[in-house]
């Protein structure tokens, strides 16, 4: 398996990179940093805090999952 394109960007491989910022992954889905949060906020997309709020990561492998790839 391979990157996938979307619109906005690569998602790259969950083994290759298992953890994105939320700016990793507002550039692949092509959106704003604030519309990953909301995602995050309404449960579309989980999140990984590691050591609080300020250190938020997105599993690459659930970002796969919500645009259909996974």
């Amino acid at each position: 398996m391979t990157n996938e394109q979307t619109s906005g960007g690569l998602i790259p491989l969950a083994e290759d990179k298992p953890l994105l910022r939320p700016d990793e992954v507002a550039e692949v889905l092509g959106c704003s940093v604030a519309n990953v949060y909301r995602l995050i906020r309404r449960g579309a997309l989980p999140k990984s805090p590691l050591g609080g709020n300020k250190s938020t990561r997105i599993l690459t492998a659930d970002l796969r999952r919500l645009v259909g790839l996974g």
